[in-house]
């Protein structure tokens, strides 16, 4: 049985503008996805962005991808609680400093 891994990332793809962890942790999931399952929580704005990325809605599930709104935010904590009771393995906080997606 695989086990369950929980990212929680203020940015992840499709972002251009949040740097080499965006990509880090991509092709890092690509390459162990075999052995894990993933789940990954993160903002549905790129960095330094007020839009929002096209052709993908807040709240809803995208190949195991959540992307949340700047304005709903009250949601992760729903999310985490429906995804806490899971029994995840491991969570992976990718931002010591996020206040959303690390410090609360």
């Amino acid at each position: 049985m695989k086990k369950k891994i929980l990212v929680l990332t203020p940015y992840y793809v499709p972002s251009l503008n949040a740097g080499g962890p965006v990509r880090s942790i991509h092709n890092l999931i690509n390459l162990i996805s075999n052995k894990f399952n993933f789940e990954i929580i993160t903002s549905i704005f790129d960095h330094g962005s007020k839009e929002s990325y096209k052709n993908i809605f807040e709240n809803k599930l995208y190949d195991n991808v959540i992307y949340l709104n700047q304005n709903s935010f009250i949601y992760l904590f729903k999310i985490l609680k429906l995804l806490f009771n899971k029994k995840y393995d491991t969570i992976y906080l990718n931002s010591f400093f996020s206040l959303y997606f690390t410090l609360i």
